[in-house]
């Protein structure tokens, strides 16, 4: 198989992230938390050969890990799709944007099922590539009950107000007809079709002007996607329906209607993530993977007890929050919260909740997703790691931090980071740094904070918003390495406003 710049396995990622150099242990961390997730992953070198492929992927495809390596990816990607892969993925490496593509790859038992596959390039301190890393969701299920879908409303797809019928390209709002161009309509139907994902600026061109999308602009898509909110949002200057993701794309959130899927109790056990289900605040049935991430050795542990007694003080306020809104019928999206375990560790978790139907009672679906596995990845880091919430609240300050800030993790967790460790000099850098963060997902350079003693010290810095699988920010992560040591001299006066650098 060819090498090199036709190199890519069965999947893909999110959106670019900056990163420090990929040195030995910051890729070991990598592959650590790549084993840990639901997901293929792989990775490559800048060139885009591919050296390596989690156990995930190795075991839906039914080989080793090593079979997927150098160029022998091709070969598990649907014949008729793997011209069109590696022509996409060619034109990537040669550019550095992000791949964001759908295609087949073949199962252990031989057959194909389609994967939505996304990769970013990882930059280091000179903004030159070190690494690509890469995702593939399996959406094969989802795209079969689309494509057939059931009953005597049969292709016309229905969210509150707005019907859209995807045989005859027909759209109402309000039971009024409403007038779409064709890439109007190609746009719309892609969105909701893919409802409550993130698709990219640059996959949305693929998708209304094909061929032509080399000669289009990310500005054509807002123009289009402004043209929309205007004929099918009630209020086009603060969007519900079509949701815009900061720095990636569009993602289309249909009015909150939760329908409860009936859910038998061999689903929840046999499912691979960490899975619980709540009757109020109770828990009353969990799976082994969620056994496993709180250090449980039975069911009979936890079930009957209140959900609050496995969550951390930290989290606790937010937690509570969250299921006030369930119970209040309100679904809120992910969130990032931190679990107390068994054994008195505690683990930061991502949490989606859904409505269910469970032995013939409406209950709450929890789906845990551990953000490190047990031990925290980045406790042994070298670099200072400090992972946030959204609000920059801080949920996780490792050794290395302890040691660079002068602050233990006990002092800071739940305080602002922008609090804990403030810039020095300039606050016009801190708001342009805050801007970047917000606009690309991601922000790197060298940042002069103030630690414990008042002492300044200039870092390498690079912050990362981190994701769900629908583009929802849930966290930041900021990653800080000293280029100076200390000063010996109380910083002056610093700006606590600004962007989420650790």
């Amino acid at each position: 198989m060819p090498e090199g710049p036709t190199s890519s396995p069965g999947g893909p990622r999110r959106q670019a992230a900056a990163s420090p150099p990929g040195g030995p242990r910051s890729d070991s961390q990598l592959r650590l938390l790549a084993e840990s997730l639901p997901h293929i992953v792989w990775m490559a070198r800048p060139d885009g050969s591919v050296d390596y492929f989690n156990r995930q992927g190795a075991d839906f495809v039914g080989g080793q890990p090593e079979d997927a390596h150098g160029g022998a990816w091709a070969a598990l990607i649907h014949p008729d799709d793997i011209d069109h892969v590696r022509r996409k993925w060619q034109r990537s490496i040669a550019s550095g944007d992000p791949f964001d593509d759908e295609y087949r790859i073949r199962a252990a038992d031989g057959s194909y099922r389609l994967h939505w596959c996304r990769a970013s390039p990882i930059r280091g301190s000179r903004a030159e590539i070190v690494k690509w890393i890469g995702t593939a969701t399996d959406i094969e299920d989802r795209r079969r009950r689309e494509d057939h879908p059931t009953g005597h409303d049969q292709g016309v797809l229905r969210f509150g107000d707005l019907a859209i019928d995807l045989s005859s390209r027909e759209v109402w709002l309000r039971q009024q007809p409403v007038e779409l161009t064709r890439r109007e309509f190609d746009l719309l139907s892609h969105l909701v079709l893919e409802r409550g994902r993130t698709i990219t600026r640059e996959h949305l061109l693929e998708v209304a002007w094909s061929s032509s999308a080399r000669w289009q602009t990310a500005a054509t898509i807002t123009e289009h996607v402004r043209r929309l909110r205007l004929k099918l949002e009630e209020d086009p200057s603060d969007p519900r329906l079509i949701v815009t993701v900061r720095g990636t794309g569009y993602r289309f959130d249909p009015p909150d209607e939760p329908h409860r899927l009936a859910l038998p109790d061999e689903s929840i056990q046999s499912a691979p993530e960490a899975m619980f289900l709540l009757r109020g605040v109770e828990v009353i049935s969990a799976n082994p993977a969620m056994l496993e991430v709180l250090a449980v050795s039975c069911l009979a542990e936890i079930v009957g007890r209140p959900i609050y007694e496995f969550i951390a003080p930290r989290s606790l306020d937010a937690a509570r929050i969250r299921l006030e809104r369930i119970q209040a019928g309100s679904w809120p999206r992910p969130e990032v919260l931190t679990l107390t375990c068994s054994d008195g560790q505690h683990r930061t978790v991502e949490v989606a909740s859904a409505p269910v139907v469970w032995s013939g009672e409406p209950v709450s679906q929890v789906t845990v997703w551990p953000t490190a596995p047990p031990g925290q990845i980045h406790a042994s880091a070298d670099a200072a790691v400090i992972v946030a919430s959204p609000d920059f609240s801080i949920q996780s300050f490792n050794p290395a931090a302890e040691s660079l800030y002068g602050w233990s993790e006990d002092e800071v967790v739940g305080q602002s980071v922008l609090d804990v460790i403030p810039w020095a000099g300039d606050p016009g850098r801190v708001a342009d740094a805050a801007e970047e963060l917000r606009r690309d997902g991601r922000w790197h350079g060298h940042a002069p904070q103030v630690r414990r003693d008042g002492s300044v010290v200039v870092v390498d810095a690079s912050v990362t918003l981190l994701r769900d699988l629908t583009g929802q920010v849930v966290g930041i992560i900021a990653v800080n390495r000293a280029v100076l040591s200390p000063s010996s001299t109380a910083a002056p006066a610093a700006s606590n406003a600004g962007a989420g650098e650790g």
